[in-house]
């Protein structure tokens, strides 16, 4: 709100001592610093965003896609181009349409439809039982793409059916 960002610009002085609504003033320390992550500067006052370094970074300049780039590092290289071909070929080609299809029960980013759908899928692949996991790494890689291609299939439709507004299927 107006009021908590107002008080943040204390902060931001050099004197960098946070004063609050009460008065109580909490002084920081020269090692401290303060990072934010806001969604929007609606009620910052330009003294307040003059002050900060404010850095904006646009969904559609960066995009989902160096995100699972970073979260399929880790995997074996089956699961990593699976999961590159599924991403490419499912979620890509049709997140425009799943948009048009059904209404969602609130404004859903790109890459939030991929946080979920990662979510999802790290807790199939690394929630799941020892013996299972085993199993399918000792599958055969056609055996593995099909395992993974359900995996997405199942989380995909948890990330559409979790978004859309129950009261509009």
């Amino acid at each position: 709100d107006a009021t908590w960002i107002e008080s943040m610009n204390t902060v931001m002085d050099d004197n960098k001592v946070l004063t609050l609504v009460s008065n109580e003033r909490i002084p920081f320390s020269p090692t401290m610093r303060m990072l934010l992550e806001i969604q929007d500067m609606k009620h910052a006052s330009p003294a307040t965003v003059s002050r900060g370094g404010v850095l904006f970074i646009n969904e559609t300049d960066v995009g989902w896609k160096p995100y699972i780039e970073s979260w399929r590092e880790t995997m074996d290289p089956v699961a990593q181009s699976t999961f590159y071909q599924l991403f490419s070929n499912y979620f890509e080609s049709n997140i425009e349409h799943i948009r048009k299809q059904f209404e969602l029960s609130c404004p859903i980013l790109d890459i939030a439809f991929v946080q979920s759908l990662t979510c999802f899928l790290d807790a199939l692949l690394h929630s799941n039982t020892k013996e299972n996991m085993e199993a399918i790494k000792t599958m055969s890689t056609e055996d593995q793409k099909l395992t993974y291609e359900a995996f997405f299939t199942f989380a995909l439709m948890w990330m559409i059916g979790g978004a859309v507004a129950d009261d509009k299927i």
